[in-house]
């Protein structure tokens, strides 16, 4: 008797293992399509994988749909202050910005207050109230409510993919910041740093 359930085990470990790597590679996928920016077949990558998964691959998946969630939403925010901006831009912007937030928070709690989770749901929750406001100051209307929309989980696959302008206006103002936080790097003077007699 135990001898046969330790061999019907024994066969149920193969396909277990086998399950494993299925998630690992279409996680893997999901993961490379995410960078190199085809949310699309991200998303697809991520359909694959089984709605029970152990906790670490939980964290992962959130965390990447965390991902994807606030790359759409900063593209509609830049689209919602160009010249083609459209009244439904800022409602889902924001709506995408609190979905990465939660997603990110969930997945810093699952696994084991991840640090980098955990700062990323606080940068997202920063960059909600931003937008809530940029929005609030193009409406004319500082109190106005969210949209309805603002709950629901939005698909980033029926975005509309940025425009050149759009690109080119972004990588302007990344680069404006990066030089910002280096000036400010260079005038901040070192914590670290012991002044020294010189003697030449």
């Amino acid at each position: 008797m135990m001898k046969s359930l330790l061999l019907s085990l024994l066969l149920l470990l193969p396909q277990a293992g086998s399950g494993r790597r299925a998630q690992l590679q279409a996680y893997n996928r999901a993961l490379a399509a995410y960078q190199q920016q085809d949310d699309a077949a991200c998303l697809a990558a991520l359909e694959e994988l089984p709605q029970r998964v152990r906790p670490r691959m939980q964290a992962r998946i959130l965390f990447l749909r965390g991902s994807l969630a606030y790359r759409a939403s900063e593209a509609l925010a830049l689209n919602a202050q160009g010249p083609r901006a459209r009244a439904q831009d800022w409602p889902r912007a924001i709506s995408l910005a609190a979905q990465a937030a939660r997603a990110w928070r969930e997945a810093g709690l699952i696994h084991h207050d991840w640090p980098a989770a955990l700062r990323n749901a606080e940068r997202a929750e920063r960059r909600l109230q931003d937008y809530r406001q940029q929005r609030d100051r193009n409406a004319g209307d500082s109190n106005a409510a969210d949209s309805p929309r603002e709950g629901q989980i939005e698909d980033p696959r029926t975005l509309p993919p940025p425009t050149e302008e759009q690109i080119e206006d972004w990588m302007n103002r990344l680069q404006q910041e990066e030089a910002s936080k280096h000036g400010e790097r260079r005038t901040r003077p070192a914590l670290d740093r012991v002044e020294v007699e010189r003697d030449w």
